[in-house]
């Protein structure tokens, strides 16, 4: 097995009485997508969140690209590689599609933020961009609004704006949330795709994708990592089907 790209060791946090990660121990190797599911309350946003450097851990490290992180914040660990989308979309709804990949290469790249409006013609930013549009899935919808794509559209402008930040490993959060089951079989085409650009570590609840794309599967309960498999392991385990897959899912 190749050395890790992302490890999580010992992580563990508390919100006053409430033990939220306990003790975490979990890793994302290249080329893989390793899915993080679990009931509700079970800690998987916390633990994204401290991933990130949005929230500090209590205890445990992080090691990114072979590379201690705990003392990076979160704009230097985006910065460096560690590239997440959100549960809740937050896109320059004014702008199109294209429009909004630019402004990413644009922060992406090594210059100074220039003013956007002269350079929205500008081929180095508009070359780049389309083809993250096109890896994304959305290249027909480049010049529309990100106001008015679906819901499931904006989920693949989130994925070509992390494109664009140059990623050395994705942290997906909830992709499939609020998109009926033609988006989920379009979104779920493109993230298999796309752990081809970098190893993918995902939220999820829609167990037909997480079954679909995961090449490990790690479940989270009440706030530790209860079973950590292949989707064979985690389907056939009793505890964890007791525990949140439930027969008719598992079976």
């Amino acid at each position: 097995m190749s050395d890790p790209v992302l490890e999580v060791s010992g992580v563990t946090k508390t919100f006053g009485a409430l033990l939220a990660c306990n003790k975490i121990e979990l890793d994302l190797q290249p080329g893989e997508i390793h899915a993080v599911i679990g009931p509700n309350g079970a800690g998987k946003s916390t633990l994204i969140k401290q991933i990130a450097g949005e929230q500090k851990p209590d205890s445990g490290t992080f090691k990114f690209a072979g590379h201690n992180i705990d003392i990076l914040s979160a704009s230097q660990r985006a910065r460096a590689g560690l590239v997440r989308t959100f549960q809740i979309s937050s896109l320059a709804g004014e702008f199109s599609a294209l429009q909004n990949v630019m402004l990413a290469v644009q922060g992406a790249s090594a210059h100074t933020f220039r003013f956007f409006k002269p350079v929205q013609s500008d081929m180095s930013l508009v070359e780049p961009a389309m083809e993250f549009l096109k890896n994304a899935g959305l290249e027909e919808r480049a010049h529309t609004a990100a106001s008015e794509l679906s819901h499931g559209e904006r989920r693949q402008l989130e994925i070509a704006i992390a494109l664009a930040m140059q990623p050395k490993a994705f942290m997906l959060d909830e992709p499939m949330a609020g998109i009926g089951p033609g988006g989920s079989k379009v979104l779920t085409g493109i993230l298999d795709q796309l752990r081809q650009q970098a190893p993918i570590l995902l939220v999820e609840h829609d167990m037909d994708a997480v079954f679909s794309l995961a090449d490990r599967i790690s479940v989270l309960v009440q706030g530790r990592n209860f079973a950590t498999g292949t989707v064979a392991e985690i389907r056939n385990n009793q505890a964890v089907r007791d525990a949140y897959l439930g027969e008719e899912v598992a079976s």
